[in-house]
């Protein structure tokens, strides 16, 4: 625990002088959450921790594709949390409070191994359980998909596993949805997430404000882009991909864009992750792609970094 980012940032904070009262960092984000699930844990909840600044997580590898249901969707084959979507350029909430049987599903998320016609696999509340509570479970996923390709699509079957972590799942032809964010040009579903995942963000900021608070913003890295061999290896397990143009910078300055449009101060990890990378450390995990204790405190320290020079935090 006290290799954490969060704990990481705290530690710097407290040490050497950095500010002039003592700081605590609460983590608030949840594995699986986007950018609309982490403006409702603000909109619900934030007033109890009186925060002075309210920092946000980006990882672009996939909350833009969290914040969109067509997208969501089309990754998790059915509805599985509250959404937003843009009408005349406003962010309006459905699903919320969540209920899934209250929630029309697509006909075709229905499994052949599924004979009640629920077109929600049984076993979804389950797996999402797992997902929020069971480092192991995060761990597994994505090494049966790699290497028990055959008993993950039968997990994924029946709601155990995410469809989006299946390699290959239809055809040759199959491309991972979550890797849409970097082919360029954007899909026009991937652009509309864009859009509206600045929408939320400026909604985060307003709330922030309401509650007497900073908003700032830390873009997180994903494994592909700081080691050339883990993208390489996405290429080669996925051959339909060599024929779209694909730009793994692309999601970072869409992110950097939206929080310059948004006010918003932000710190891209990616330059720092890749230099301490081509000196031979290990930041992120192999199997699951999260940080290691080194990239852990790498981002802590940065980041650490970032909010005195930005005066975000009181300095002595």
């Amino acid at each position: 625990l006290e290799q954490t980012f969060g704990k990481t940032l705290e530690a710097r904070l407290n040490a050497d002088g950095l500010a002039s009262q003592r700081i605590e960092v609460i983590p608030a984000g949840v594995s699986g959450w986007g950018t609309d699930q982490e403006l409702l844990w603000l909109r619900e909840y934030g007033a109890a921790y009186q925060p002075d600044l309210v920092l946000l997580a980006f990882f672009p590898g996939n909350d833009f594709q969290n914040n969109s249901e067509t997208l969501e969707v089309e990754n998790m084959g059915s509805v599985q949390k509250p959404f937003f979507h843009l009408e005349n350029g406003e962010p309006v909430l459905r699903y919320f409070p969540f209920d899934p049987a209250a929630v029309a599903q697509p006909a075709e998320t229905t499994t052949p191994s599924d004979s009640t016609g629920d077109p929600r696999p049984a076993l979804s509340p389950v797996a999402a359980w797992l997902k929020q509570h069971s480092a192991l479970y995060r761990f597994a996923g994505p090494a049966l998909a790699g290497g028990a390709p055959e008993l993950a699509r039968s997990l994924a079957d029946r709601g155990l596993l995410e469809r989006g972590l299946l390699r290959g799942d239809t055809s040759d032809e199959y491309i991972p949805v979550a890797y849409g964010v970097y082919r360029a040009p954007l899909s026009d579903d991937w652009t509309n997430s864009v859009e509206l995942t600045g929408a939320l963000i400026g909604e985060m900021r307003t709330q922030a404000k309401m509650l007497g608070a900073s908003l700032a913003a830390v873009i997180v890295t994903a494994p592909e882009q700081v080691y050339p061999d883990r993208w390489q290896q996405r290429l080669d397990d996925n051959p339909a991909m060599a024929a779209y143009t694909w730009d793994l910078e692309q999601p970072n300055r869409l992110a950097a864009d939206l929080f310059v449009q948004a006010g918003v101060p932000y710190l891209d990890l990616l330059p720092a992750f890749r230099e301490r990378a081509e000196a031979g450390a290990l930041l992120h995990l192999r199997h699951d792609g999260h940080w290691t204790p080194a990239g852990e405190q790498l981002a802590g320290e940065a980041t650490a970094e970032f909010l005195v020079e930005q005066n975000l935090v009181s300095e002595q």
